[in-house]
């Protein structure tokens, strides 16, 4: 029966990233005031910290020892906000020893996302139109 509220659980936590996430790191990243990216940044950590809430206590990972769905799914975006965001909006590292920071120092460390990982460079110029440092480029 555990096995299923797992599931369930990893189900509503892959819809929180997707949903609330992955939104609230472009709009961190898009805003162009320095009080939206503030504000933004603020809300981003509050639903960051709600995931790291719903994590095993003893982790390393989101359910426990071993890499799940929810952590790959994360990933990306984990990774992005020490590759993109810190730069570019001054994102903060992650308290050493915390839950936030044994679970991203998991996830950097795990070959396969290890694997799957670009280059930082790469990160920051696929990201630098997004933070405004260089203009979009318009079809007509």
């Amino acid at each position: 029966m555990r096995v299923f509220v797992l599931i369930a659980d990893s189900g509503l936590i892959m819809q929180q990233i997707n949903r609330i996430i992955v939104p609230g790191f472009y709009r961190c990243l898009q805003a162009g005031e320095p009080d939206k990216q503030m504000q933004y940044l603020e809300e981003l950590k509050s639903e960051i910290s709600k995931l790291v809430d719903a994590c095993d206590p003893d982790g390393p990972f989101f359910l426990g020892p071993a890499c799940c769905i929810v952590d790959v799914q994360f990933a990306p975006w984990m990774l992005r906000l020490s590759r993109v965001l810190k730069p570019y909006r001054s994102w903060p590292n992650a308290e050493e020893g915390s839950r936030w920071g044994i679970w991203i120092d998991a996830m950097e460390k795990h070959e396969a996302i290890k694997a799957t990982t670009s280059s930082d460079e790469l990160y920051l110029d696929s990201y630098e139109r997004y933070a405004g440092k260089q203009p979009f480029v318009e079809i007509i």
